[in-house]
């Protein structure tokens, strides 16, 4: 066969994203068109065919800003229609970048089962599910712990929708990953995983597994993956992992081939430590680990089974360390990218003839309180759509006490104007101390003890519950005492804004 290529590159109409699946059903308005001379194939033989398209100022896909174009190809009497988007990611020191901008990502998971369909999804519950998932105010979906179908990665992509695709791999034993990698069979599922989606924009992550033990074989699985990747048909896409928080830890090796590190955080359900304090430990301990410490982090489990009050202390630390303030300011000393709510929907859980209650909606997709609790968060987190707007950070502390010894009892004055300002009231010490008490009251006629059990060297508490208590006072000026038994310097207080409010 010896014939020409014709080709033609649309801009996809975005008010036909949602009618059907098809490329072609999006077509707007014509780009460009060119066509290639005498290209030959001989019979039953396979050629490949490369070719460069030129854009000037091309429309870039980004979260919530979902620019595709439409490919037309024409060849020996033969159409096809193939939908793609335009952007980049990197990552730079601890942030990553979409289109050389740091951006943070408010995500949540899915698992591909309904009520109604099982497991067999198609187009409508798909968009349903997404619909639910836009309300809650994510820009990002971990797709659990296997591809979906691709209507899933279609949608992603029409709706502005990050997300990261991972392999079904979770072994925990050695022997295990041994004959993956002997018989190749993680290879194989990874080539098929990323070739099934490599024109999808809305991919930014490919992850290697899920809560897997093995950590020998494990690196040596990654190291495969990561390589295979890089040297053979690199798409610039941020390879990850989801590793549970107690397997093996924050120093953890097997995060050397990785861009992203990942871990699933359940403190003081899964891992013996409280919520706030066992988390942010171990985030501060990953920057110590050679595999992580100058990479971003993301947190890719958090959720119900930590009950109502324990998830937001998760989610306290985690956004301690974000890379992007809400308003969009960057914080320079944040390395956490992403957190991911596990799940948006129950599911059902067949080896233990349950139906998984972890889900913000039902297994019938109806709301429950806990999704508008996140919702509240997911929606003032995004106003910006987790997009740094410049490349500065601004001064966000007020110092109101300045201190160099041990106490045990001290008095401190906070304006009352300052506490409705800055989100957090800061102390800081002069190391970490574990396993000690500080406590915090309210003076007035009501007191209000707040404390914590573990210390860093710097705690941070929300001033919100201040302000609740402080306007039964309805005083300017306000005061509070600290109470401790530590064995450390106390070196200041301070009020900061906060890139997250919580309670």
């Amino acid at each position: 066969i010896s014939n020409n290529i014709k080709y033609i590159l649309y801009e996809a109409d975005q008010s036909k994203y949602l009618n059907e699946v098809s490329a072609k059903s999006i077509i707007g308005d014509k780009v460009l068109e060119n066509e290639i001379e005498n290209i030959s194939v001989n019979s039953n033989d396979v050629e490949k065919v490369e070719f460069s398209i030129y854009l000037d100022n091309p429309k870039l896909w980004d979260v919530n800003d979902p620019n595709l174009y439409v490919l037309e190809v024409n060849f020996n009497n033969q159409t096809t229609y193939h939908q793609l988007g335009l952007r980049t990611v990197k990552t730079v020191g601890t942030h990553i970048h979409l289109n050389n901008a740091s951006t943070f990502f408010a995500g949540v998971a899915r698992h591909e089962e309904s009520m109604n369909y099982g497991r067999t999804f198609n187009w409508e519950t798909v968009i349903n599910d997404l619909d639910i998932i836009k309300e809650l105010g994510a820009n990002f979906v971990r797709t659990g712990h296997y591809p979906n179908q691709l209507y899933t990665y279609i949608l992603l992509d029409r709706y502005g929708l990050a997300s990261a695709v991972e392999l079904p791999i979770w072994q925990n034993k050695e022997d295990s990953y041994k004959r993956i990698i002997k018989r190749g069979i993680g290879l194989q599922i990874w080539r098929e995983m990323i070739f099934s989606n490599y024109n999808s924009p809305s991919v930014i992550f490919w992850s290697t597994q899920n809560e897997a033990g093995a950590r020998k074989s494990r690196l040596e699985l990654n190291e495969i993956l990561a390589s295979d990747l890089k040297e053979n048909y690199n798409d610039g896409r941020l390879v990850m992992q989801s590793a549970a928080a107690d397997r093996p830890g924050p120093y953890d090796n097997t995060t050397v081939p990785l861009d992203v590190p990942g871990y699933t955080l359940y403190f003081e359900t899964f891992h013996g430590d409280v919520a706030y304090g066992g988390t942010r430990k171990f985030l501060v301990n990953t920057r110590d680990n050679e595999g992580s410490k100058d990479k971003p982090a993301m947190n890719t489990e958090y959720g119900y089974w930590e009950d109502h009050s324990r998830i937001f202390r998760t989610l306290q630390a985690d956004m301690e360390f974000a890379t992007v303030n809400k308003d969009g300011t960057i914080n320079e000393n944040g390395f956490v990218a992403a957190v991911v709510y596990w799940t948006i929907a129950d599911w059902y859980v067949n080896h233990q003839d349950h139906i998984q209650g972890m889900g913000l909606v039902s297994i019938k997709r109806v709301k429950k309180s806990l999704f508008y609790k996140v919702q509240a968060i997911y929606q003032d987190l995004m106003k910006n759509n987790g997009k740094a707007l410049s490349g500065v950070t601004k001064d966000i502390d007020k110092n109101i006490y300045n201190h160099n010894k041990v106490d045990t009892n001290i008095e401190i004055e906070i304006d009352y104007n300052d506490l409705n300002k800055y989100n957090y009231i800061v102390f800081s010490f002069d190391k970490d101390i574990l396993d000690e008490k500080l406590n915090l009251t309210l003076i007035g006629e009501t007191t209000y003890p707040y404390q914590i059990d573990t210390i860093f060297s710097e705690v941070r508490i929300p001033t919100s519950f201040l302000v609740r208590y402080a306007k039964k006072e309805g005083k300017s000026v306000i005061k509070i005492t600290l109470s401790s038994n530590l064995s450390t310097h106390f070196n200041a207080v301070k009020l900061s804004d906060s890139i997250f409010e919580i309670f």
